[in-house]
C-alpha cells in the first residue's frame, strides 16, 4: 500500500531532491526548503506518530540552521550521522553540539556537492562538478580524482553508489559511468608508509583478500596480539584470512 508524508506532518510545498533512511528516521532534501528529518518509528504507515524536524536557513535556533535551503542530497553514514550535500558544499550533523558543521573540501573541488556516499572502511566519497573526492579516514584528508589524474571518464560527477558485495564504487558523470575499486591511498615503495586494506579485515568467507599498497615485492608476516606468527607470504599475493595450515582464523 501507499501512504504519504506531507502537510499534516509539517512538510509543506517541498520539491524533494533525495530521500534516505536509517533506523526509523527518514531524511528528505529539497530544492528550496532545506532538509526535513522524519522520525517514523517501527511502522512507517502510522503517519499519526511521525515527528518532523525542519532544518533551514531561517530557523530561529542554530541547531536547526543550514547554510542554504538548496540541498542536492541527504545521506546517512554507516554510523547514522546525517550528511547534507548542497550547492555551497558539504555538511554533517554533529550530535555533540546539535548542529550542522561544514566539511572543508579541497580548493579544486566544489563548491557544489552533488552526492556523497560511504565505503566499508569509513571513507567518505564526495561527488562534485569538478571531480571526485575521497576523505581518507586514516589521515582525515582528501584525495582528489579527475579525468586528468585518473581513469575517471569525466570530472563532472553527478551521483555515486557503493557496492558492498564487490567493494567498488559506481560513479555517474555527464559522459557516462566509471567504476573504481577503492584502494588505500597512493602506492608506495617505502615500507614505513605501507598499509593494509581493508582495515579492519573481517574473515567473512566471501573470498576478500587482505591487500597491501606496497609497490615492490616484499615478504609479509602477520602476528597475533600475543606475538605469535600465524601467516607469512608475499605482499603481491594478499592474505585470505587463513593460517599457514589453511585453516580459517578468528
Amino acid at each position: 500500500r501507499w501512504t504519504s508524508l506531507g502537510a499534516p506532518q509539517g512538510i509543506n510545498d517541498v520539491f524533494a531532491t533525495s530521500v534516505d533512511y536509517f533506523d526509523g528516521a527518514v531524511a528528505v532534501s529539497s530544492e528550496r526548503a532545506g532538509v526535513y528529518l522524519c522520525r517514523v518509528g517501527a511502522n512507517p504507515f502510522d503517519t499519526a506518530s511521525v515527528t518532523v524536524t525542519h532544518f533551514h536557513t531561517r530557523a530561529d535556533t542554530v541547531r536547526l540552521r543550514l547554510p542554504t535551503d538548496d540541498v542536492n542530497v541527504v545521506r546517512f553514514g554507516r554510523d547514522g550521522v546525517l550528511w547534507v550535500a548542497h550547492i555551497f558544499g558539504l555538511a554533517r550533523y554533529d550530535a555533540g553540539i546539535e548542529r550542522f558543521v561544514a566539511v572543508s573540501l579541497p580548493i579544486t573541488l566544489g563548491p557544489e556537492v552533488t552526492d556523497v556516499t560511504f565505503d566499508r572502511q569509513g571513507g567518505v566519497w564526495v561527488a562534485t562538478p569538478n571531480g571526485l573526492g575521497w576523505l581518507d579516514p586514516s589521515i582525515n584528508d582528501f584525495r582528489v580524482f579527475t579525468a586528468l589524474n585518473s581513469g575517471l571518464i569525466s570530472s563532472h560527477v553527478n551521483a555515486l553508489s557503493f557496492d558492498d558485495s564487490r567493494n567498488v564504487i559506481w560513479i555517474a558523470t555527464d559522459h557516462g559511468v566509471s567504476i573504481y575499486a577503492p584502494g588505500i591511498g597512493a602506492p608506495t615503495f617505502s615500507a614505513e608508509d605501507a598499509t593494509a586494506y581493508p582495515n579492519p579485515f573481517v574473515t567473512s568467507g566471501n573470498g576478500e583478500l587482505l591487500r597491501f599498497n606496497y609497490s615492490g615485492v616484499a615478504g609479509v608476516d602477520i602476528f597475533t596480539e600475543t606475538g605469535e606468527s600465524f601467516w607469512s607470504g608475499a605482499s603481491t599475493a594478499g592474505g585470505r584470512g587463513v593460517n599457514q595450515s589453511g585453516n580459517d582464523v578468528a
